[in-house]
Parts: C-alpha cells; structure tokens; sequence
C-alpha cells in the first residue's frame, strides 16, 4: 500500500518535472537570489557612491554583462548623470550628462522614467527606439535599461 501511494505522489511530481514549470520556478529563483544579493551589496555601506559601484558591480557579475553605468537624475534638472561606468573602451565614449526628454541620448531614458518598467533591446541595431549610437561603437549588441526606484519614484537609471 504504501508503495503504491509513493508512486502515486511520483506521477503527480512528474508533469511538473516534465513541463516548463520548474525551469521557470528555477529561473526566478535565481532572479530573486541575485536581487538579494544586490539589495545586500546595497545596504552596506552609507556612501552614496560606494552603493553606486558596488551595487553596478554586482549586477555586471551576477548577469555576466561587460558594460553598464548608473545615471542618476540631476537634483533640481531633469538631467541624467553618469555616476559610475564600468567596461567602456575609454570615459569620452559616454556622454557625462544627458537631459532626460532630449533625443538621441535621452529617448530610451524618457521610456524607461514614463512606462516605470525596464526596457530590453536586443538588436540595438535594428530597434528604432535606440538612436544613440554610443554602444554600438563599444561593440555592444543588446541592451537592458533598468529603472532605479526610491519611495516610488525613480531617480535614476542602471543600464
């Protein structure tokens, strides 16, 4: 009896094995794993700056990015400015300061503070949203902008 209600439980776990279902519930699970550790790296420090590159760093090893920045919004502009950068060929390749609703460098931006959603291109070349053509001169093929939240309101962006 026992045995037969074992293998009942076991054709009851098998579908889910056999369908989609848990290499998403394991694909989250690593999404919230590297969210915590971000939200860790974050809150160990007081420094401003130090939150900055160090959360920066950690998200580029946790996704295996090369490249990223932090932008932050200009207190009193809407000006977005680079707070740190990571993996560009040389610092004059990113515009220090961009305003927030000016094309070419400010439209993915002005998407991403409008929607509160990030913002995914994976062919820069062929998306008509990407005008600046700042990555495609690093090499860069697909990129992921990603809002910055503080008390519901966004002040910068992680790209």
């Amino acid at each position: 009896m026992r045995q037969l209600k074992r293998q009942e439980e076991n054709k009851r776990v098998l579908p889910l094995e056999d369908s989609g279902i848990k290499k998403e519930l394991l694909g989250r699970t690593r999404q919230l794993a590297a969210l915590l550790e971000i939200s860790q790296t974050a809150t160990q420090s007081l420094e401003t700056e130090k939150i900055l590159n160090d959360t920066l760093d950690k998200s580029l090893e946790l996704l295996g990015f090369d490249v990223g920045y932090i932008r932050t919004l200009d207190a009193g502009t809407t000006n977005l400015v680079v707070r740190t950068a990571r993996g560009f060929s040389s610092p004059q390749s990113l515009p220090n300061v961009v305003p927030l609703h000016s094309p070419p460098h400010g439209l993915i931006s002005t998407i991403v503070f409008e929607t509160r959603e990030p913002y995914v291109s994976t062919d820069i070349q062929k998306d008509p949203n990407f005008k600046a053509r700042t990555m495609q001169r690093e090499g860069l093929m697909s990129v992921v902008v990603v809002p910055i939240m503080s008390k519901k309101r966004i002040i910068g962006i992680l790209t």
